[in-house]
């Protein structure tokens, strides 16, 4: 993951807020003072560790770690983000709006990788998962979007735009 990815910098928020707000069911544009909370305790948690958990695992990517793992709990809260009261919603925003009702595992593996850009690997990472089952994680959130969609839409491309919209 860049570094420009990590510290996104938008309504005086970071990536970590985002993916915070994301985790909570909310858009990460203004995050809630619930997420920043959430994500206060998640970097915390990580400064704190005595080693990190892998030789290549940074603060930030231990903070995301343990900001899923505090979120993980919360997800069973989490409701179906209403659909815009405007008659016009950009592609985007519709990706972006459907990825927040997925579940707990699947949205965070696609804000990881699509929304915040960050690699493959690293997800697997954060998130505790092999490879071949954050592929699979990744294959059916898209699918999943996809399908809540309606149309022909290649959400890949839609969530990497909401992004950098961030």
């Amino acid at each position: 993951m860049s570094r420009e990815a990590l510290h996104l910098s938008f309504g005086g928020s970071d990536a970590i807020e985002a993916f915070a707000a994301m985790l909570l069911g909310a858009r990460p544009f203004d995050p809630s003072d619930e997420a920043a909370h959430l994500a206060r305790i998640a970097r915390e948690v990580a400064r704190d560790r005595s080693r990190p958990v892998t030789p290549t695992m940074t603060v930030e990517h231990a903070a995301l770690r343990a900001l899923y793992a505090l979120a993980r709990d919360r997800s069973a809260e989490i409701h179906p983000a209403p659909a815009p009261s405007r008659d016009v919603e950009t592609r985007s925003a519709l990706a972006l709006r459907l990825m927040l009702s997925l579940r707990h595992r699947q949205r965070a593996a696609l804000a990881l990788r699509y929304v915040l850009g960050v690699d493959r690997h690293r997800v697997g990472q954060i998130l505790g998962l092999r490879p071949k089952v954050v592929d699979g994680v990744l294959s059916g959130g898209l699918a999943a979007i996809a399908r809540a969609a309606g149309s022909k839409m290649d959400v890949r491309r839609n969530l990497i735009a909401a992004g950098r919209s961030l």
